[in-house]
Parts: structure tokens; sequence; C-alpha cells
């Protein structure tokens, strides 16, 4: 698969996965103890286990850019 094509569906999941993380997270923080809480908190482990390793994708399919963009030596004027 195409480098480029790849960056995109790892930044749609990304993406969605984020937003499961906050949701999770805000319930988690709002909801009194009860019933669906565990699970809730299962789901907000995973989505962040599952978060953190496509940060590393979208790093790692990235990284020639972030490499040019803040690792390359500034030329000079001439």
């Amino acid at each position: 698969m195409q480098r480029l094509k790849l960056l995109k569906i790892t930044n749609v999941i990304l993406f969605a996965v984020a937003l499961t993380q906050a949701a999770t997270g805000l319930f988690l923080f709002f909801v009194d103890q009860g019933s669906g809480v565990e699970l809730i908190g299962e789901a907000h482990k995973f989505s962040g286990l599952l978060l953190v390793l496509l940060i590393a994708s979208h790093i790692s399919l990235n990284w020639t850019v972030i490499k040019s963009h803040y690792f390359t030596k500034p030329v000079k004027p001439a």
C-alpha cells in the first residue's frame, strides 16, 4: 500500500479513536459509578492503547516531513 494512502487511513482512524478516548473519559468523569461503567472503563483503556499505537504510526509515516522541517540545518543567505 502506498505511504500516502496508508497515512490517510491512519489519520481517519486516529481521529475516531481520539474522539472515543475523549468521550469515554468525559463519561467516566461525570457519571456516577453504576452499571456499564466497567465496560466504558475497559473501552477507555483499549482506545488509549490504540491511540498510542496510532500516534506512533502517524509519526512514522510522517517522519520524512518531520526530519526535513526540524532536523536540517538552515541555509545561509548568499
